[in-house]
């Protein structure tokens, strides 16, 4: 899935401003170009001057600073994509949690997996009592 990152487009076309169209198009495997979007550009006001440009997502019609396109262009909501932490289960994140007291116990260690290092002189008790309610 492709990104575009407003930022981005701004650090190359420094001169985008609202009211301004970009034309997406993609090409297929055979050299045929199709155009998939048109996508629109709006800024508003911030609370210290100045202006702040968005996308305006060419399926809600929303505000955005990003938009991903794969067969279409359009936002994270239209896409329905979810960060990696919000498909974990209970397990997963018990797992990440207790890894990352492990790394912070002992940063040094390659396999992170072993069994929990013992806690360190001056170590706090509260990361031990949730080490061990884990």
């Amino acid at each position: 899935m492709r990104r575009i990152d407003l930022a981005t487009l701004r650090r190359d076309e420094p001169s985008l401003t609202a009211g301004h169209r970009l034309q997406v198009s993609c090409q297929r495997n055979n050299g045929e170009k199709i155009d998939v979007a048109n996508v629109y550009l709006e800024d508003t006001r911030v609370h210290f001057g100045g202006r702040r440009l968005w996308f305006r997502c060419p399926r809600c019609d929303n505000r955005c600073r990003v938009l991903y396109g794969t067969w279409r262009i359009a936002c994270i909501r239209c896409h329905r994509l979810r960060y990696l932490s919000q498909r974990e289960t209970k397990e997963d994140r018990a797992t990440r949690q207790m890894l990352k007291i492990v790394r912070h116990l002992n940063p040094e260690d390659p396999d992170p997996c072993n069994d929990l290092p013992e806690k360190p002189p001056r170590m706090h008790w509260h990361l031990q009592q949730t080490r061990r309610a884990l």
